[in-house]
């Protein structure tokens, strides 16, 4: 937290100290109309206490959980555990549920790593290509864009 003179004290512990470490957690302040949490300052000493309980919940407890915005101490931690985070969107491919890691939630690395190669629209069903934004990437087989196009239109031309 900043005082009136611009000194910084420290969110978790109090004491006036050099600005180290923030976050903002997930939620609203408000409802109506909804504002964000406000973020939470913290001194170096407080951030090492945060990383060792982000490790715990990570390691002991398996928390998939974590802040809107990410403080040095809940991504060092990840990276320690061995785990990363899914971004909005999610990761994986989105026809088949065993390989899509829904958003905003740790998984283990390797995991991740296997899964943002994948196509995030999947293969088609017909030539098993890889589509691209929901059309399939052959442009000789019936489920691609131009294709699929051609089709429309003799549709509605008849």
């Amino acid at each position: 937290m900043w005082t009136l003179n611009n000194h910084f004290s420290c969110d978790h512990c109090g004491l006036f100290a050099v600005l180290y470490d923030s976050y903002t957690p997930f939620g609203c302040s408000s409802y109506d109309p909804p504002e964000p949490l406000d973020p939470t300052y913290i001194c170096k000493k407080c951030s090492k206490i945060l990383e060792r309980k982000w490790i715990k919940r990570f390691k002991e407890e398996r928390w998939k959980l974590g802040d809107w915005r990410k403080s040095w101490a809940e991504i060092n931690a990840a990276k320690k555990c061995n785990i990363s985070w899914v971004n909005s969107g999610g990761v994986g491919n989105l026809q088949d549920k065993s390989n899509f890691a829904d958003s905003y939630q740790y998984i283990p690395t390797k995991e991740y790593k296997r899964l943002s190669k994948l196509p995030y629209y999947g293969y088609c069903t017909e030539c098993k290509a890889e589509n691209k934004n929901a059309y399939c990437s052959n442009p000789e087989c019936d489920n691609s864009f131009n294709k699929v196009n051609e089709a429309r239109a003799k549709l509605e031309g008849a």
